[in-house]
């Protein structure tokens, strides 16, 4: 409860009692029942969210060690190298995991997308670009499905506003946004998108 407290007063601009919270939560991990895995993450998280990367980086670390598929970890590991602006390093993990856990994670392709395209330059671009393409022809087949959840069709949606935005699709991604909306339209990323 603390942890969940923290995250929300963090979101609320509650940074006292975000930091009150995270630093009881420090203090609690040692002796809870928790996995080690959700020991390291959770005090990855706070970490970050502190801006203490270097003992975030040490806890996402912590967890791939003891799971290197733990795409949750590759995500806030890789998430920190992009906030440093060290895209190499972002784009090597995301790659990896890619390689080695699922070559077809939506989130792990829009995340080495993201990579590319936020290092620069017409070659990143246009790698991003195929990325999104591929992301594109994944998604579109599965908005068909009976199959799929309301959730899942909500973000197959969205991603597919974003990636015909950055495409220069302008209208064709509106209508993504829109249909999103339509399932969802409490969803901020898709209202302010």
């Amino acid at each position: 409860a603390l942890y969940s407290r923290g995250l929300i007063a963090f979101r609320l601009g509650n940074y006292q009692g975000s930091k009150n919270d995270f630093d009881a939560v420090k203090k609690l991990i040692p002796i809870s029942y928790l996995s080690d895995i959700d020991k390291h993450l959770i005090l990855g998280r706070i970490y970050q969210i502190e801006g203490n990367y270097d003992q975030a980086i040490a806890e996402f670390i912590s967890v791939y060690n003891l799971d290197p598929l733990n795409v949750e970890a590759v995500n806030n590991l890789a998430g920190i190298y992009e906030e440093l602006h060290l895209w190499e390093k972002a784009e090597n993990i995301y790659v990896e995991a890619l390689r080695n856990i699922d070559p077809e994670n939506m989130n792990l392709l829009m995340s080495l997308a993201r990579v590319k395209y936020s290092q620069g330059g017409m070659e990143n671009f246009d790698y991003a670009l195929g990325i999104y393409s591929e992301i594109n022809n994944q998604a579109l087949p599965s908005l068909a499905s009976d199959n799929l959840s309301v959730n899942d069709k909500y973000n197959a949606l969205f991603t597919l506003g974003i990636i015909n935005m950055l495409s220069g699709k302008y209208n064709e991604a509106v209508g993504y946004f829109e249909e999103a909306l339509k399932i969802n339209s409490a969803n901020i990323d898709a209202q302010v998108y």
